[in-house]
């Protein structure tokens, strides 16, 4: 194989790599998010799907399955 068949699959990769990354990026900014004040909690979308029962543990963020609303974790003020 030459190097210059080499180098343009590594330029395609790198280009299949930074159009995947903006995608998913705006993806999030057009997904619901929903805060959330304890780790357990569930969603059923307003009545719209049956109700799911997630744990967040990473990342202090889960997204629902079903209607893809994003929760955030954050600690309540007491």
């Amino acid at each position: 194989m030459s190097d210059d068949w080499l180098t343009h699959q590594k330029k395609e990769q790198e280009l299949l790599n930074m159009s995947m990354k903006e995608s998913i990026r705006q993806r999030d900014e057009r997904m619901p998010v929903k805060w959330v004040y304890t780790k357990e909690f569930s969603c059923d979308g307003d009545g719209e799907h049956p109700r799911v029962y997630y744990k967040i543990e990473f990342n202090n963020e889960a997204i629902c399955g079903y209607c893809n609303i994003k929760y955030k974790y954050q600690e309540a003020d007491i």
